[in-house]
């Protein structure tokens, strides 16, 4: 019911099927839908006997340019909002200017169903009838060059997502990716069915905190892992990819997959000049080396990333010193380590990166604990939850 977007007519024609199928085998054939959901009663209107003739009797309904907007929209596996429309769809018979009003057009018609989400609308399209859209589509041979547009807008997005991983649209960031992620994983497989691993792993990358904040860590890991295969170039798109690898193979605990992926991004960076990839290199060595237990060695490396990142001027540096001073505290020194999350939290603006500051007031609580101030500890944290 769910993949026949609870249309009555859809169902009815499953229904029929079950003479002749299972509910299981009519599931995994509902990628070709028009064909197994073939005809129902013959005492049914034309154009309620299959599910083809009901679309065809839609879009006949439509005219030139709803017609246009409802094949491109097709390109779209997910929700989608405005931007995307515009960025994606417009020019070559529709133009730029006139796709809201076509959009409002396919809303009228139902084609397309209208979506409030916070203080915006997104849009979407039942399965079945993004399937029609997409049939025609391809047709007109043109989803070649729409998959193009579609891997552009979000190959953007992603790239702005990385400018504010470290201010206070983070979680902002973090709800607009989540939104959009059936479209960009539709992005990202295109990067590789396209032979495009580059702008594959510069997307994948960009992604960074995200795969990890919304709990999407394997699925993160698996796409560097096949675009990495696919990229063999020695370049900057190869040494992000190859610590962010590294990065997201920790927040698994696997250290054992991490470390090699660090040291292969700090080798390559050191070769291609590429201060920043080698800085998070360092630093999540350094977070290796703490996950082993070995402090001295964590120390070292993350002192090391803290002073690359902040000669850069690279904003994760305030979280990097965070991590220096969890190893003084693990190491016997609640108030040095006081000191440098105090020192952490003021790097970040307040009301910014709720990431950093966060993880500085937790550490800050844990050291007062240490130190016996309890009173001091529970508000630390308290703040560092909220």
């Amino acid at each position: 019911c769910r993949r026949l977007d609870g249309i009555p007519l859809a169902m009815e024609l499953a229904a029929v099927r079950l003479k002749t199928l299972s509910i299981e085998q009519i599931l995994d054939r509902l990628g070709d839908r028009f064909r197994v959901l073939g005809e129902g009663g013959r005492s049914a209107p034309p154009h309620r006997r299959t599910l083809r003739a009901a679309l065809d009797w839609s879009y006949a309904l439509v005219d030139a340019e709803e017609s246009i907007l409802w094949q491109r929209l097709s390109v779209f596996p997910g929700s989608f909002d405005l931007a995307a429309v515009e960025g994606v769809c417009g020019g070559h018979g529709l133009s730029s200017e006139r796709v809201l009003d076509v959009l409002d057009g396919l809303v009228d018609k139902s084609v397309v169903s209208a979506i409030r989400s916070g203080t915006e609308m997104r849009y979407r399209m039942l399965e079945s009838v993004r399937d029609y859209g997409l049939e025609k589509l391809r047709s007109d041979d043109a989803e070649a060059t729409l998959g193009g547009l579609h891997r552009d807008h979000y190959s953007a997005l992603c790239r702005e997502a990385w400018s504010h991983w470290t201010d206070a649209d983070q979680p902002r960031w973090f709800d607009r990716l989540e939104s959009d992620h059936p479209n960009l994983r539709a992005a990202l497989d295109w990067c590789i069915e396209n032979d495009e691993p580059d702008i594959g792993c510069s997307m994948a990358s960009d992604l960074w905190l995200y795969w990890e904040a919304r709990g999407h860590l394997t699925e993160g890991r698996r796409r560097l892992a096949a675009l990495l295969e696919a990229h063999q170039l020695h370049d900057r798109a190869r040494a992000r990819s190859l610590w962010v690898a590294g990065y997201l193979a920790l927040g698994q605990n696997d250290v054992e997959a991490a470390v090699p992926l660090l040291e292969q991004s700090q080798e390559l960076a050191g070769a291609i000049g590429d201060p920043e990839s080698a800085a998070f290199a360092t630093q999540y060595l350094g977070l290796a080396r703490l996950f082993i237990g070995d402090l001295s060695g964590a120390n070292a490396l993350l002192e090391e990333a803290f002073e690359s990142q902040q000669r850069i001027g690279q904003q994760a540096a305030a979280f990097t010193l965070s991590d220096v001073a969890t190893t003084r505290m693990l190491g016997g020194d609640p108030g040095g380590a006081r000191t440098l999350y105090e020192k952490a939290l003021a790097m970040t603006d307040e009301g910014g990166d709720p990431w950093t500051r966060a993880h500085c007031l937790w550490g800050l609580g844990m050291s007062a604990w240490l130190n016996g101030d309890v009173s001091e500890a529970e508000q630390a944290e308290l703040e560092a939850l909220r």
